[in-house]
């Protein structure tokens, strides 16, 4: 079944005809189209040509991959088998078919390949499996490194300024749009610091004037207004408080001037400055 040659012709009674046999001793005979159309192409080319068939079929329910080759007729082989003479009772069917002597036909299963296909097939779903496991895990690596331990970076200072601590600072060093983010987060923190700082030498009126000017600022010139200026001590405060312990003199002080800073923010007004018990 994957060897087989296909002679060119016999003799028999009936006239030549065309052979397909299995092995040299001619057991089985038969005609075989494909062989014939093999031989006819080969006649019909030029000696320095040599076609071969080559295709698939199907041998016991099994894809074959069969290869026709066929074995010419050169000056060796006319020795015995000489071009058919023109007066011979057989001249009209071999004229065309002299040049072919036979074709031999080898059929290689592809049982193998199948399977070692299928196993190729197998080993690449398993290394693309493992590709993209790893695929994923290193971008899950890149993703957290570059924007989501950034991120929780931003967050954290984020409730740091909410909880009002502003000595929190993003610390990103990526030149990236989240890079970006954190240098202006950054930026903003040293705006609420100098603002905090300001309150500090700057009445709490003037800081909300400042707001309320808004982005044209505050009119230059100033404006015209009746003001009440107001300074108070306590009377007879240092021979009170050679009297008393320095804990309680402390006491008294603070309890004094709250008092008095409540009473002042509650109709508006600015403290200046605190000096001892005067305000």
């Amino acid at each position: 079944e994957n060897f087989q040659i296909f002679d060119n012709g016999e003799v028999a009674d009936e006239g030549f005809r065309e052979l397909w046999v299995p092995n040299p001793e001619y057991d089985s005979i038969t005609m075989d189209s494909t062989a014939a159309l093999l031989v006819d192409i080969n006649n019909m080319s030029s000696a320095s040509k040599i076609n071969q068939n080559d295709y698939i079929e199907k041998i016991n329910d099994m894809d074959h991959l069969s290869q026709m080759a066929p074995i010419m007729n050169d000056e060796k082989c006319q020795a015995c088998h000489q071009p058919p003479a023109k007066g011979s009772p057989l001249y009209a069917s071999q004229k065309d078919k002299w040049k072919v002597r036979s074709v031999v036909k080898v059929s290689t299963s592809m049982a193998d390949i199948h399977e070692e296909i299928n196993k190729n097939k197998k080993a690449s779903m398993l290394v693309g499996l493992i590709t993209l496991a790893m695929v994923t895990f290193l971008m899950r690596i890149f993703m957290r490194i570059t924007v989501l331990k950034p991120l929780d970076i931003i967050g954290g200072v984020a409730d740091k300024i909410g909880a009002g601590d502003l000595s929190a600072q993003a610390k990103i060093k990526s030149q990236d749009e989240i890079g970006v983010l954190a240098q202006r987060i950054n930026a903003m923190i040293k705006g609420l610091q100098e603002r905090f700082h300001l309150t500090k030498f700057v009445s709490g009126e003037a800081v909300s004037a400042v707001k309320q000017a808004g982005l044209e600022g505050l009119d230059l010139g100033g404006d015209r207004k009746e003001l009440t200026i107001m300074e108070t001590d306590i009377r007879g405060f240092t021979s009170i408080s050679e009297k008393m312990e320095p804990e309680e003199v402390v006491n008294l002080i603070n309890l004094y001037l709250d008092k008095q800073t409540e009473v002042i923010n509650g109709h508006g007004g600015d403290i200046d400055k605190f000096i001892g018990d005067a305000v």
